[in-house]
Order: C-alpha cells, then sequence, then structure tokens
C-alpha cells in the first residue's frame, strides 16, 4: 500500500524546522512529515499463521500467533502490538481504508476461509508470549503474500517539540515486521470494522481529526 507523505498539526517552531534521522523525519512549518521510503526497515520479523485484534486494559491490542504443528489448539507463540485507542483508529483503521478495499477485491484471494473461521487462535494457549508497542504502521502485499511493518513515535519527543526544545529527540523507531498471508491481513481488518465502530462512538471529540503528531 503506498501512503503520501502527511503533515501532521503541531505547533510550529522556527529553530526545529529541518531533516532528523537521516532524512526520515522532517519538521516543517505545518508540522511533521515522515518520509516513508526513508524509514528504516524494522530488523525483528514475525511469521503469523493468525492474526486477530481486541480491546485490553485501554488500548487495542492486534495480535499475531504462530500454531504450534505438534499440538494444533496451541500457539507456538503469541504476539501482541498494543494501540494507544485513538492512533489506532486514525492510523490504523482511516489510513488503510484504500488498502483494505483492494484486498476485498482481489477475489482470487478470498478473507478468512471457512476453515479459518471455526479456529479460534484467540483462545489458545500460547507456550511463548511476548508484547510491543507501536502508533503507526505500513502494510504493503504482493499476491497473497502480505506483511506491517510497525513503528512508534515516543510522547516524550512530540513533548520536547511542543515545548520548544527542539526536534532532535523525535524518532520513528522500528517495532516489528509481521509477515503473513493476506487472506489473513485481510481478515484481521474484516474483524477490526466492528471493533472500530465500538471505539468511535466513545472517542472524544479532540482525538478525531488526527491532530496528534503521528504520521
Amino acid at each position: 500500500m503506498s501512503k503520501p507523505n502527511r503533515n501532521v498539526a503541531v505547533q510550529p517552531w522556527a529553530t526545529a524546522i529541518g531533516s532528523y534521522q537521516d532524512g526520515a523525519v522532517e519538521v516543517v512549518a505545518e508540522g511533521i512529515k515522515v518520509h516513508w521510503a526513508k524509514l528504516r526497515i524494522p530488523d525483528k520479523t514475525y511469521e503469523a499463521d493468525y492474526a486477530w485484534v481486541k480491546v485490553r486494559h485501554g488500548a487495542v491490542s492486534v495480535f499475531f500467533g504462530k500454531q504450534d504443528l505438534d499440538s494444533p489448539n496451541t500457539l507456538r507463540t503469541r504476539l501482541e502490538i498494543r494501540y494507544p485507542v485513538e492512533k489506532f483508529l486514525n492510523h490504523f483503521w482511516r489510513q488503510s481504508r484504500d488498502f483494505h478495499q483492494k484486498l476485498r477485491e482481489a477475489r482470487k484471494y478470498p478473507g478468512w476461509s471457512a476453515n479459518r473461521i471455526k479456529e479460534s487462535p484467540e483462545t489458545m494457549k500460547a507456550l511463548k508470549d511476548h508484547s510491543e508497542t507501536a502508533n503507526f504502521d505500513y502494510c504493503a502485499r504482493s499476491g497473497s503474500e502480505a506483511v506491517i511493518d510497525f513503528y512508534y513515535v515516543s510522547p516524550s519527543g512530540i513533548a520536547r517539540l511542543a515545548q520548544g526544545m527542539g526536534a532532535t529527540s523525535i524518532r520513528v523507531d522500528p517495532v516489528v515486521r509481521i509477515q503473513l498471508m493476506m487472506p489473513e491481513l485481510l481478515g484481521l481488518l474484516d474483524a477490526a470494522e466492528p471493533v472500530v465502530e465500538e471505539l468511535t462512538k466513545n472517542l472524544p471529540e479532540e482525538y478525531r481529526d488526527d491532530a496528534d503528531p503521528v504520521p
């Protein structure tokens, strides 16, 4: 999925205008611009059989799991990516609308199959478990292959910029690259839709315009 550079509103500080982190982050008069082509690819990768979403402890958790071949009702590993609610709605969901529609139109690769629907990875026990935090992502697919690259921008860097302390602390940190089959990604996005609808009902108005400086 190709995403254009986006400016996100913050209070501009003339002394902070410039490029940072090898040109991947640029502070302009309108806010912060992230150049996707210059972002570092995550060093860590996770190959997932399953993907699902759940609201948990004030955040949205996107889970990925790897089936244990010796015990099909068990997950060998499970990875949780925790999203702040507003970042999940305004970025993971809002910025994937065109991409989601294109996946739906790829009829030769349908979403979750009947067999997949019968499986419930969210109820399976995991032999190993790990959790990370992210607040934006980049999705792509080629044929039946798909990836999601997760990134994180620390609130401390944003706060320093807003307080006029410069932008050198604003970093886009790669979190992890998820490798999965396209039908599983389509199933994840389809399953996220009712979650988004429910969360949107209770989202404070000030968070609905993606005013936070996250690309």
